[in-house]
């Protein structure tokens, strides 16, 4: 008896450890071409943006950890919460920043003026830290900076602009 009580608990283990369901795979793939699609605007229409990722997932909730912000995020996520939108919303539903998670790294991240025009574009960690290339902007919409974070250091060449799009600085991480 007490090896059929091994044999059944380690089956109902096995079966309880199923693979991804296909439309969660679907879906998945979906936000990703969404999340991109997202990111690479300059300028969002907010209202709309929290409809559509809302009509692409599946749940939504608040996230109750402290991002030292004043804001708390919401999450939207689909079935297997792996692949979700965080999603900081002032009042008059403004998004003021927007992250995209696969398999639960962060793939996208973005903060916004009021108006929608991104302030800033970069990647960040789910810890925090910042990696890869960034680009600031102003709120009319022309380059503010640009550059390149490697474990929350900067590396590489920071470039200023002014307002009109001209560099007003240059430095380099490298020599540093």
């Amino acid at each position: 008896m007490k090896k059929y009580t091994y044999l059944i608990t380690f089956l109902l283990i096995i079966l309880s450890c199923k693979k991804d369901n296909p439309i969660d795979i679907i879906k998945e793939n979906e936000l990703d071409e969404f999340s991109k699609h997202i990111f690479d605007q300059k300028i969002i229409d907010s209202k709309e943006i929290l409809r559509l990722i809302e009509s692409k997932t599946v749940t939504k909730y608040i996230d109750t950890t402290d991002y030292n912000r004043t804001l708390k995020a919401t999450i939207f996520a689909i079935n297997s919460f792996k692949t979700y939108f965080q999603v900081f919303v002032k009042p008059k539903n403004v998004i003021s920043a927007l992250a995209y998670y696969k398999n639960g790294k962060q793939i996208y991240a973005a903060e916004y003026y009021d108006n929608g025009t991104v302030m800033c574009k970069f990647n960040r960690s789910k810890e925090g830290i910042r990696n890869g290339k960034y680009e600031c902007y102003y709120e009319n919409g022309k380059i503010r900076s640009t550059g390149e974070y490697l474990n929350d250091k900067q590396i590489g060449f920071q470039t200023e602009y002014d307002r009109d799009g001209n560099i007003t600085s240059e430095l380099d991480f490298n020599e540093k």
